[in-house]
């Protein structure tokens, strides 16, 4: 079995896999678990504005830091405000969503098929969209912290 594994907000694919090495133990011998990058990294200004200060104490600043999609707020001046996760519901567009579904579909044509599709915080929410449009690619879907 083998399961693509989605990274959360200001993460990437090796931090994910890190924090899922007591499950991919266990699964050792019956599953294999894939962790991928999205196609956003963020620079210096979004890793302070969205990366969670016990991950970056762990892991340090110069790993590159990804996200899955953006949520920006159009400001009365017209301006562009990148907001913190805590405010994402507040009136905001979302950005970035389609070219991540395009880099996930890249990966599933190069590096699968995969059984099922497992995904943290916001990666969560992007498997769960993905299985979503396009059931045919997975079994089933594992969601941990997941929000839309």
């Amino acid at each position: 079995v083998r399961i693509l594994c989605l990274h959360g907000t200001a993460t990437n694919a090796k931090i994910m896999a890190f924090s899922l090495r007591p499950i991919q133990a266990r699964l050792r011998s019956t599953a294999t678990l894939v962790s991928v990058d999205s196609n956003t990294r963020l620079d210096e200004k979004q890793i302070s504005l969205w990366g969670d200060p016990g991950v970056l104490q762990m892991f340090g600043r110069e790993l590159p830091y990804y996200l899955w999609y953006k949520h920006v707020r159009r400001e009365s001046d017209g301006s562009i405000r990148q907001l913190p996760t805590k405010q994402w519901h507040q009136g905001t567009h979302v950005v970035g969503l389609e070219g991540s579904l395009r880099h996930l579909a890249r990966i599933y044509q190069t590096e699968g098929p995969f059984h099922g599709i497992m995904g943290f915080s916001q990666g969560a929410a992007m498997a769960s969209l993905l299985a979503a449009l396009r059931p045919e690619w997975f079994r089933f879907v594992i969601s941990i912290a997941g929000f839309v």
